[in-house]
């Protein structure tokens, strides 16, 4: 430990992100103190001190993401202010991250995430129609830097501060339609297009009715109760695949 507290030989066992993706594993990296460099998206870091030095102690710490990382594009004077580097900090936070994430895989804006955040943190601040895009503009580059895709653009939200947002998915995530009979509401039948091409002939007496879709595994088992992976898996077999509902989901009130 030199004079400054710092640790001057360490090596990383192994490189956790925050986003919680699968570890990477970086072997006997040479980092001096805390001021290691793997790349630009924050890290969760174990990190191990070198024996013989002060033993095997075992620490965390968070690797921030630099303002220079931010391409700002025609947003760049409005970026390059006080409260715009205040914003990609926020935004590269870990509780942002986590925030943007599960909204996400909720089906919602990334944005939707981290509304209370923000008028938590900056006020009133946000609430001007240009730093409201650039906050668009940012998230939009650590969404895609964590590995996620647009999906749609323009979802409404109709929230303070956000009235619209860009809705972000997994790659691996896939789209599925629901259909439900006229007969019996019960009755569902899952496929890959809206069109209901492929579905197959509806109870007796009755008609199959677009009722809604989903992308993610969580949506899928909670909304449904279903086995996700086993209804896709049937989809691409069959073209649909039916299931029964144990309960109705009703509005709230």
């Amino acid at each position: 430990m030199d004079a400054n507290g710092a640790h001057d030989w360490s090596f990383i066992d192994s490189v956790e992100p925050v986003s919680g993706k699968p570890a990477q594993k970086i072997h006997r990296a040479l980092i001096v103190g805390v001021a290691a460099s793997v790349g630009s998206t924050p890290f969760n870091l174990t990190v191990r001190l070198r024996p013989g030095i002060i033993g095997l102690s075992y620490w965390r710490c968070i690797m921030t993401v630099d303002f220079d990382d931010y391409n700002g594009g025609r947003f760049g004077s409005t970026a390059d202010t006080p409260l715009g580097r205040k914003l990609w900090k926020f935004i590269n936070s870990p509780e942002a991250l986590r925030a943007m994430a599960v909204a996400s895989d909720l089906g919602q804006p990334a944005v939707a995430g981290i509304e209370e955040m923000l008028l938590q943190n900056f006020g009133e601040e946000v609430l001007p129609d240009r730093i409201k895009q650039l906050i668009g503009h940012m998230v939009r580059q650590v969404m895609e830097r964590e590995g996620f895709i647009v999906d749609q653009n323009d979802v409404k939200l109709n929230s303070v501060p956000f009235s619209k947002g860009t809705r972000y998915r997994r790659p691996e995530w896939y789209p599925v339609h629901v259909f439900r009979s006229s007969k019996d509401p019960r009755e569902l039948c899952f496929t890959d297009t809206r069109a209901g091409d492929k579905l197959p002939t509806a109870p007796v007496g009755g008609k199959w009715r677009y009722w809604t879709t989903f992308s993610t595994a969580l949506r899928g088992a909670v909304a449904f109760g279903i086995k996700p992976q086993e209804v896709r898996d049937e989809v691409k077999k069959r073209g649909y695949a039916r299931k029964r509902l144990e309960r109705i989901m009703r509005a709230a009130s």
